[in-house]
């Protein structure tokens, strides 16, 4: 339907609360578990179900492959080598997971055909995919000798190799076609027949959403079915999200830009050259990234062209395996290179960001204060600079007072590791400080302490800080 009086004269046809079940379609259908992990997958897999940064699941995998000291065992790596493009496993380790699985769970949930994973294209497949090193040190067994960290990152290599080596979950699925008045309707619904590998892990996807069950009774052609209540709803298309680091590394890898040991420091050099800000966990082009991203596009387009880095990387694996000539590949780029490069040496002009007016004076000479691009990002500085050095960092209120002190401003700021909290702007003479948005009211129940927005999975919760007052959860 186009438009919303489409919708109105759908619903104007239709009479009476009953609905004619006029077919039913049964089906059942197999989900087979994910691959084993690979760099790229465990680096997605954890930023979804973990909230870690590509930089923390590498390091923490780091620790976990180089050896935990497990009491009287003495150092043990507890992972395989934890950057590779393989999903590859060895016949030890599958032999050892499939009677594990058959002594915990039972032979119905051990898988019966040996697994077919395809690795990527132009993956090297230099190395086994990521894995335990025995299954049978359950994340259970190493707790006491892991941080909290690297037990979850371990329980999520342990869990998704053990799934990956269980059978299939069955779903059945259903689809119900209803009428009403010449006015068609459709169901679809399903539900898990039998768990299989979902017993033990279920992977995620970009929206951090896991599949859940919708399921419908069981219904046959001819029967008649009641509605409660019709909703309409409205939907527009939407443009592509911004990039997460989970989304960005599943580009880089679909594309073939990078190899397993570089998603993560790509990742960390664009924003530590302030390319891009990480704000709500999306990437954000800086003003100094889209500077710098016209100005190549300008004078280097062939560069900018995402096939171009995965030619080069192809041609590279070419030189490696000795069917290309160095010479002549490095020759070939060079020749259309050089012109470009003694082009941009004449033309391109010296980056520079103006100064913005910031619409305030200096507290301490009194001339007008201006936006700086710093290394760090925006700040505010005195316009007299050098005269007066007079700095500030650039502040964000929220239009609620201080419920501590009742005199100062609460603004947003930002930890060392670069995560939002909010404090009153009068520190240091009044200290309060929450990891939770407050609210610009007093919780009604204990009337003293401030409310605060709660970030829960379903939306947006009102809490009080003091007492038990909660409001409906908002989307």
């Amino acid at each position: 339907m186009q438009n919303a009086e489409d919708v109105k004269t759908v619903m104007a046809k239709i009479k009476g609360k009953s609905f004619d079940v006029i077919d039913v379609m049964k089906k059942e259908r197999l989900r087979n578990p994910a691959a084993p992990f690979t760099t790229s997958s465990l680096q997605q897999e954890a930023a979804r179900k973990l909230n870690f940064r590509t930089r923390k699941t590498m390091m923490l995998a780091q620790q976990l492959y180089e050896g935990i000291a497990l009491g009287r065992q003495g150092t043990v790596g507890l992972i395989t080598y934890m950057r590779t493009d393989s999903t590859r496993i060895s016949d030890t380790a599958t032999a050892e997971a499939l009677n594990y699985i058959e002594e915990n769970y039972g032979t119905d949930f051990t898988r019966k055909k040996k697994r077919q994973d395809k690795n990527q294209k132009g993956s090297q497949d230099a190395h086994e995919a990521i894995r335990p090193t025995s299954i049978l040190r359950s994340p259970q067994e190493v707790k006491e000798y892991l941080s909290r960290d690297q037990l979850r990152l371990y329980r999520l290599i342990w869990e998704r190799f053990v799934a990956s080596q269980m059978a299939p979950a069955v779903l059945d699925t259903m689809r119900v076609d209803m009428e009403n008045n010449g006015v068609l309707f459709r169901a679809n619904g399903s539900k898990v027949k039998f768990a299989g590998f979902m017993k033990v892990y279920v992977e995620s996807n970009d929206d951090n959403k896991e599949e859940k069950e919708n399921i419908l009774p069981d219904l046959e052609k001819g029967d008649k079915v009641t509605y409660e209540t019709l909703e309409q709803r409205q939907h527009f298309t939407q443009p592509p999200p911004r990039y997460t680091e989970a989304r960005l590394v599943r580009t880089l890898e679909e594309i073939g830009i990078g190899r397993p040991s570089t998603y993560s420091p790509t990742l960390d050099t664009i924003q530590r050259r302030n390319y891009v800000s990480l704000t709500n966990k999306r990437f954000i082009p800086t003003e100094l990234g889209e500077i710098v991203n016209e100005m190549i596009e300008e004078y280097f387009p062939e560069i900018l062209d995402v096939s171009f880095t995965a030619n080069m990387e192809n041609e590279l694996d070419e030189i490696e395996h000795g069917k290309m000539e160095w010479v002549k590949v490095i020759d070939e780029f060079y020749k259309s290179f050089e012109p470009n490069v003694i082009r941009a040496d004449k033309e391109m002009e010296k980056i520079e960001i103006k100064d913005e007016p910031a619409g305030i004076d200096c507290d301490v000479c009194g001339a007008p204060m201006v936006y700086k691009m710093g290394r760090y990002g925006k700040f505010l500085a005195c316009s007299r600079f050098p005269d007066c050095r007079n700095t500030k960092a650039i502040v964000k209120e929220i239009g609620v007072t201080c419920p501590k002190c009742r005199e100062g401003q609460v603004i947003e700021r930002k930890s060392k590791k670069k995560r939002i909290f909010f404090g009153c702007n009068r520190y240091p003479d009044c200290d309060y400080v929450s990891w939770d948005k407050p609210v610009e009211r007093p919780c009604p129940k204990c009337n003293e302490h401030a409310l605060v927005e709660k970030k829960l999975k379903k939306g947006i919760q009102i809490q009080c800080t003091n007492c038990d007052y909660k409001e409906e959860t908002q989307k």
